[in-house]
């Protein structure tokens, strides 16, 4: 861990280094390189040595953006998302280009392992229902076959369950209801159980 951290306090030093020596070059035009210097705490021959690079090589300022991004980023980023970044600044720059500098500049994002989720399924809980309908969906008269499940929705205030009843042979909804918390609908209002409502009914 103190390997991590010292890396990563290493990357942000060099990224805001680069930064003042941007800051300067963009300056001149306006102050003097003394004052500059003085205020940005850069030593003379540092900064001339970088200013020759990037004179030297036209790519030079790209290099740098894609290097910050990369470091701002916690080093993740590919190429891809590297553009995407570049264009959000108004700077479009073939993909191509940039997957060769990262290549040069050894930028090898790492690998983010995602967050499993979360199942709250434990297998088979409590008594397995029979299979009373034997896979026999096709009824011929209405109110002799209901079924009934839970439908889970993401909603802005949480999770709700939707619970309906529906006929089997006119595909109406006999009932429903909605709750917070996970639950199944077993009776309809007025009833303890359906069979109450309707005792030759078949249930699954």
């Amino acid at each position: 861990n103190y390997m991590i951290c010292s890396k990563n306090s290493d990357k942000r030093k060099q990224s805001n280094i680069i930064e003042k020596y941007r800051n300067i070059r963009e300056l001149r035009k306006e102050f003097c390189l003394s004052e500059l210097l003085a205020f940005y705490d850069v030593p003379k021959s540092s900064y001339l040595n970088w200013a020759k690079r990037a004179a030297d090589d036209p790519d030079a300022g790209l290099r740098e953006r894609i290097k910050k991004i990369f470091d701002d980023t916690g080093s993740i980023y590919g190429f891809r998302r590297i553009g995407l970044a570049l264009r959000n600044e108004g700077l479009t720059v073939n993909h191509k280009k940039i997957r060769r500098i990262m290549k040069e500049l050894k930028l090898v994002p790492r690998m983010v392992k995602s967050e499993k989720k979360y199942s709250s399924y434990k297998g088979n809980v409590g008594k397995v229902a029979k299979n009373i309908l034997a896979r026999n969906f096709d009824v011929k008269e209405p109110d002799r076959v209901w079924a009934s499940d839970v439908t889970e929705f993401k909603t802005d205030e949480g999770k709700v369950y939707l619970s309906p009843i529906k006929d089997f042979c006119t595909g109406e909804i006999i009932s429903y209801r909605l709750r917070s918390y996970l639950f199944f609908l077993t009776a309809l209002p007025g009833c303890d159980t359906v069979r109450e409502c309707q005792p030759w009914l078949m249930i699954a």
